[in-house]
């Protein structure tokens, strides 16, 4: 929107390190605008990360949605990770985990394009793009589609994105129990969505001769090992991995069988 880095501006300046405003979207194939009903209502927090209180939803993505001080980047050498997608998921969250007072607003100050065949959203039905990104034409050739290219690889983004916060876990120990609960939270988020995305590319026929070219399987096997030794968390992600693969609609009971008992006998394996 025209006034919307004047806003960001004056607000960062004096009265906060985060400056969060609303959205619209527009859908590019139906040629319209949309509210976006993700919009958070307006409100003012003394600490960013008392935001996820408020967060009902099991991850937190968060970068371009407004502006930030970038002083607080090199309150823990924050920066984006290179060749994965999601890459506001890790970013946004420990920006918020930084950041002191933060501001949310209701004033619409940007419009979000949602169009076909980009990064974000593919099909079953999408060919594959006659150019891609470097990391994902490197392992091309490993998969019979471009959904199965993407599919597979958004299971490594999402391990890759909940490593990063664990590592931030570890390495501030001073951090309140509540807030460490809150980026647990993440992790277990992320470790089942990407152990979910993995089983069930690996079971899909077509894939039965994939050699894991990024090792996502041996990167859940090394993620897990800290978190085997707290028991709490490694319980909550079995559990979560299990309710995940429990509410998809398999057609074949045996299939259903198979897929939950991978990951149960996975995460309990000593």
């Amino acid at each position: 929107m025209p006034n919307c880095i004047q806003h960001c501006y004056e607000n960062i300046k004096t009265n906060c390190e985060i400056i969060w405003h609303s959205q619209k979207n527009f859908l590019e194939s139906y040629s319209k605008f949309i509210t976006h009903t993700a919009n958070p209502k307006p409100k003012t927090y003394n600490q960013a990360i008392d935001f996820f209180k408020d967060l009902k939803a099991p991850y937190f993505n968060w970068v371009w949605k407004g502006a930030f001080k970038s002083e607080i980047l090199n309150r823990y050498t924050l920066r984006f990770s290179h060749r994965i997608d999601y890459e506001d998921c890790d970013f946004g969250t420990l920006a918020f985990c930084l950041a002191n007072k933060l501001i949310i607003t209701k004033e619409i100050q940007i419009i979000y394009r949602i169009r076909q065949h980009s990064l974000s959203f593919f099909s079953k039905h999408d060919p594959f793009p006659s150019k891609l990104p470097k990391h994902l034409e490197e392992i091309k050739n490993d998969f019979s589609s471009y959904f199965d290219l993407k599919f597979y690889f958004g299971s490594y983004c999402h391990l890759k994105i909940a490593e990063k916060i664990q590592n931030f876990l570890i390495s501030n120990p001073n951090l309140s129990k509540k807030q460490q609960q809150t980026l647990e939270n993440f992790i277990v988020a992320h470790t089942a969505m990407g152990s979910e995305i993995l089983l069930t590319c690996f079971m899909n026929e077509r894939n039965k001769n994939t050699q894991d070219p990024l090792n996502t399987k041996d990167l859940l096997k090394h993620f897990i090992t800290p978190i085997r030794k707290r028991k709490i968390i490694r319980f909550r992600i079995l559990r979560s991995c299990y309710r995940r693969f429990h509410n998809q609609k398999w057609k074949i009971l045996s299939s259903c069988k198979k897929i939950l008992l991978k990951p149960i006998k996975f995460f309990l394996a000593k």
